[in-house]
């Protein structure tokens, strides 16, 4: 057995066996005998030492498939991996390991069959490592140059296969890829190196950020001193200008006290002057006038200059109620307006601190953002050296993808070349075997009908002689029955070689040649149970010389 490509799997067949419940039918393989196939895949018998493609059509009693020595199942997939790995010396006493990828596809599975080529693998690898040049193309370098040695490998491989293409019989290969596998030791060694410059990288940015840190913590700590002194003396300012507003407002207290006792002064001033309009105009002068003339008596001047008294006497008082009364609202409004403006002032010196305080906030967050702009320019420089240190490897690197793709590009196109032109042969050769295929159906189909026309014309012609030799046994058995059998001229050798003949019981009817009279009985007894299976069994004789 084997599960390699193409030849996923194959087996030895022993002689077939007959089938039935006797043993007498038609030979017939075991039903564990033939493997199954899957769409892609295909069975070659080998018959008489030709290979035999089926293609899942023929059954476990097919002629050929009862004749085949051996059965093997072949993959038809197109363009299946298979990948071989070499291993090529190194400068430094080391090896590099190459891997090469061909594209497979089976054209002739009757032709793998026949030629034992079940390991599509093994083959190639012997192909590529018949070039030897391939062995010495790392001689000249170490391991860690394997950039180099990949391409080169790539260059000579693809070139060989250009040169001198695979052939396997039955198979089309072509080249996928050639690759350089790194080594181990290669691989550890960069993934150390990596870690290392990572670990650098982490500690000087460590070192770096405490140091920023530092000078931030420095200039916050002079920024918050410089705050306090700020703050000392805007509260020094203030309270000097509290002192100024306290002086002030006691000056205009004074001015005011000075405005009231001027009015005072010239309310009493008015005062006077009313009173000696009023003499003028003096009630009392009047009434007195008019008892003078007659006009009043002395009750009614005297409750007259009564009223007026009192009358003059309710005016003083509302006088000195109302100039009472504005002296007050004088006052209160002085002392409102004085504290509408210290509020005034002091919210005015209040939103002068918040503006300062948010002025010096914005401040510290531009230096801020001018701190991690310039941190982020720090970055970007250490980013820049790294990228400048791999620029020279990113350029071969880039050299060799565009050598790569311009191989790739040409590769492809010429394998797309070969693919059509493949693809029409195929296609040729598929129409060539389907229309052989229906061919030899065709010639199978006429020749079973006329080998079963046949079949049955023997058949009858049996059946119509033992019919006969029935009827003669009966009247044989009717005349040794009533003991006529000395009247009929009878040669017994003549009439046991024909039952022979005709029913192939020649062995049995030999061993009775000295009893005709008792072994006649039995032999016609014997017949009707003989007759299928003489009749299968010539119909089987029949199709195996078919």
């Amino acid at each position: 057995m084997s599960s390699s490509y193409p030849i996923i799997t194959e087996k030895v067949l022993g002689p077939a066996k007959r089938g039935g419940p006797r043993g007498w039918g038609r030979h017939r393989r075991a039903g564990d005998e033939i493997p199954q196939i899957k769409g892609e895949q295909v069975r070659v018998f080998l018959v008489d030492g030709k290979p035999l493609v089926d293609h899942g059509r023929r059954t476990d009693d097919d002629p050929q498939v009862v004749r085949a020595a051996h059965v093997a199942v072949v993959d038809m997939s197109r363009n299946v991996e298979v990948s071989v790995e070499l291993s090529v010396p190194s400068e430094d006493a080391k090896e590099f390991t190459v891997r090469t990828t061909f594209l497979c596809s089976v054209t002739d599975p009757a032709t793998v069959v026949r030629d034992g080529q079940g390991d599509a693998a093994r083959a190639l690898r012997g192909y590529v490592r018949s070039h030897q040049r391939l062995f010495q193309l790392g001689l000249d370098h170490p391991v860690s140059a394997i950039n180099h040695v990949r391409l080169l490998v790539q260059t000579q491989i693809e070139a060989y296969v250009q040169l001198k293409p695979p052939v396997l019989p039955g198979i089309a290969a072509e080249l996928a890829s050639v690759e350089v596998l790194t080594p181990d030791e290669v691989r550890t060694l960069h993934g150390e190196l990596s870690k290392q410059a990572a670990l650098h990288t982490i500690e000087s940015d460590r070192v770096n950020l405490e140091h920023e840190l530092a000078q931030l913590k420095a200039e916050h700590a002079k920024q918050a001193e410089e705050n306090d002194r700020r703050l000392e003396i805007e509260r020094r300012k203030h309270e000097t200008q509290m002192q100024e507003m306290r002086l002030v407002m006691k000056e205009q207290e004074e001015h005011l006290k000075r405005q009231m006792a001027a009015a005072a002064n010239t309310f009493a001033a008015e005062q006077m002057d009313r009173m000696h309009d009023a003499i003028e105009s003096d009630p009392e002068r009047a009434a007195l006038l008019a008892q003078q003339s007659g006009e009043l008596s002395m009750g009614e001047v005297a409750s007259r200059l009564d009223r007026v008294a009192e009358q003059k006497a309710e005016e003083r008082r509302d006088e000195r109620d109302r100039a009472r009364r504005l002296e007050d609202e004088d006052r209160a409004w002085m002392r409102k307006r004085a504290d509408q403006e210290y509020e005034v002032h002091m919210k005015a010196e209040q939103d002068e601190r918040t503006r300062r305080y948010a002025l010096e906030d914005a401040r510290q967050a531009l230096e801020l953002k001018k701190l991690e702009r310039i941190y982020a320019i720090e970055d970007g420089d250490r980013a820049l050296k790294r990228e400048l240190l791999e620029r020279k490897y990113q350029s071969e690197e880039r050299e060799l993808e565009r050598l790569n793709a311009l191989k790739d590009k040409q590769l492809e196109m010429e394998r797309e070349r070969l693919q059509r032109e493949y693809q029409a042969a195929q296609d040729e050769l598929r129409h060539q075997y389907e229309v052989q295929a229906a061919e030899r159906d065709r010639e199978h189909a006429i020749e079973d009908r006329d080998h079963q026309l046949e079949v049955d014309r023997r058949i009858r012609d049996r059946k119509d002689r033992i019919e006969l030799l029935r009827v003669r046994l009966d009247m044989l058995k009717e005349l040794a029955r009533h003991g006529h059998m000395d009247q009929v001229t009878l040669d017994p050798h003549e009439l046991i070689e024909g039952i022979a003949v005709d029913t192939g019981a020649g062995a049995s009817v030999t061993a009775t040649v000295g009893e005709p009279e008792a072994a006649l009985p039995e032999q016609a007894g014997d017949e009707d149970e003989g007759l299928v299976d003489d009749e299968s069994a010539l119909r089987e004789e029949g199709l195996h010389d078919h």
